[in-house]
C-alpha cells in the first residue's frame, strides 16, 4: 500500500492489483478476536486486506479517557473555566496521553 496525495485528497494504491483508492471511499470493518478489536479495509476491486488499527480493552478506555478529557478541555475554553480547572483539564489530558505512549512506545512515520 502505498499513500499518494495530501491528506485531504490522500489516493492509496494497493500492493496487490495497483487500484487507487480515495480514502475518502474507504469503507472501514471491524473484527473482535478475543480482547482484541482491529479495524481494517478491503481494496474493492481485489479484496486485498489492509489492517489500519488494532486495540485492546485498555487501549480503548485511555483513548476514551483522553477524548473525554480533550472535550473538556474545550467546554473549559470556550466558557472561561477557572484556570486551575483547566490546568485540571490538561493534566488529565497528558497523562491519557503518557499512557498510551507507554503502551505503544514505537510510533511509524507515514512519510
Amino acid at each position: 500500500m502505498r499513500k499518494l496525495g495530501s491528506a485531504a485528497s490522500a489516493v492509496i494504491l494497493c500492493d496487490d492489483c495497483k487500484k487507487r483508492i480515495s480514502v475518502k471511499g474507504i469503507r472501514m470493518q471491524e473484527k473482535e478476536s478475543g480482547e482484541y478489536r482491529v479495524q481494517f479495509f478491503a481494496c474493492s476491486r481485489c479484496g486485498a486486506l489492509y489492517q489500519v488499527n488494532t486495540t485492546d480493552e485498555k487501549q480503548r478506555e485511555l483513548l476514551e479517557k483522553r477524548s473525554v478529557a480533550n472535550r473538556r478541555l474545550q467546554m473549559a475554553a470556550g466558557h472561561r473555566f477557572r484556570e486551575k480547572t483547566v490546568k485540571g483539564y490538561r493534566k488529565e489530558v497528558k497523562e491519557a496521553e503518557q499512557e498510551l505512549k507507554e503502551r505503544a512506545p514505537m510510533s511509524i512515520n507515514p512519510s
